[in-house]
């Protein structure tokens, strides 16, 4: 049988570093190291999703503003970038039937054209589906 009073291998609370009692696999020395060693970890997760997020809210309303009450408009592509577009964030690409590769962030996208311009686009019921 286990000697549940001897100090774990580790020897030291994941979350604290004080001496960890009992069995030889405990991780925390107490349920309030633990809860707050796993909080700390979500929190870290969902600050990175966050940003994310927030990166692809913000290129989101740059196409609604570029794009306005158009259906479809041409622009420099340096235009985007200039207003703080992040190319790297988006939702999801589609290939329309004519094969023309759409790059999304939800339901505002674009798609590479000649001489460094995107032409812009919304996706609406019954356009760009599967």
């Amino acid at each position: 049988m286990a000697n549940f009073t001897t100090q774990s291998k580790a020897g030291c609370c994941k979350y604290c570093g004080n001496p960890v009692r009992g069995r030889a696999d405990k991780q925390y020395c107490n349920d309030m190291c633990r809860n707050a060693y796993n909080n700390a970890k979500l929190n870290q997760e969902h600050t990175e999703i966050r940003m994310v997020e927030m990166a692809l809210k913000r290129n989101r309303r740059i196409l609604k503003k570029l794009l306005g009450e158009k259906k479809i408009q041409t622009l420099p592509r340096a235009m985007l970038s200039q207003k703080g577009f992040a190319f790297r964030y988006h939702t999801h690409n589609h290939t329309s039937a004519k094969g023309q590769q759409y790059t999304f962030c939800y339901d505002y996208g674009y798609m590479e054209a000649e001489h460094d311009r995107l032409v812009i686009v919304r996706a609406f019921e019954g356009y760009f589906t599967t």
